[in-house]
């Protein structure tokens, strides 16, 4: 089932209107292995790791591109299995007299990192794609913004930012539809944040009847 309709090139508060299908993890976790750039079989094996890995973070944690493409591999802990020290895009601002605002916290803490079912397997993408890498300080994508989102059309058909709509979505059903408490996880406006959530009227109007 496509996940847009119209143009895909839309963005910003547009992305609702246009979003004609949320998927659900396995729906998200079969399109991530499904299309593969044609790499040469010496760097296959590792490319295909690393574009599972960034679209399976892109998703799970709800990050952007800018976000994704600064990670170490330093900041992957385990037990549970997180990112922490998370450095946010647009967490500041400069206003007409040059000076620094800052509209939220710089950070987000840590990121949990699912590793059993349903949501294991993207757990699993990004360990693989994590063995891979030997340097603790080493980035885990350095690649240009204009390429992830090359890898990421390619793969799922979407650009980055529906990605990541997606698992806010994701992530505002499993804080059992708190809009407030998931917006503070991801650290967004919770009114931002209500932009890009699924909340069709239908499954509530079931109860009343």
């Amino acid at each position: 089932m496509p996940f847009v309709k119209g143009d895909q090139s839309a963005k910003g508060r547009r992305v609702l209107a246009m979003i004609d299908h949320y998927p659900t993890a396995e729906e998200m976790a079969k399109r991530i292995i499904k299309k593969e750039w044609p790499y040469s079989p010496e760097n296959k094996e590792y490319y295909e790791a690393r574009d599972r890995a960034l679209a399976s973070l892109l998703f799970i944690g709800a990050i952007r591109i800018s976000e994704a493409r600064r990670l170490i591999k330093s900041q992957f802990k385990e037990d549970p299995f997180r990112v922490i020290g998370l450095k946010l895009s647009k967490a500041e601002r400069h206003n007409k007299k040059g000076e620094i605002i800052v509209r939220k916290k710089l950070y987000r803490v840590e990121i949990l990192i699912p590793e059993s079912e349903p949501l294991g397997i993207f757990g699993e993408y990004i360990h693989t794609y994590l063995d891979k890498i030997e340097n603790e300080d080493a980035k885990l994508f350095p690649i240009k913004n204009s390429r992830i989102d090359q890898i990421i059309k390619t793969k799922l058909g979407i650009p980055p930012h529906w990605l990541r709509a997606f698992g806010e979505n994701l992530l505002y059903e499993l804080f059992e539809n708190d809009l407030i408490a998931a917006a503070n996880y991801v650290q967004v406006d919770p009114r931002t944040f209500s932009l890009y959530v699924h909340r069709t009227p239908k499954r509530y109007l079931e109860k009343l009847k």
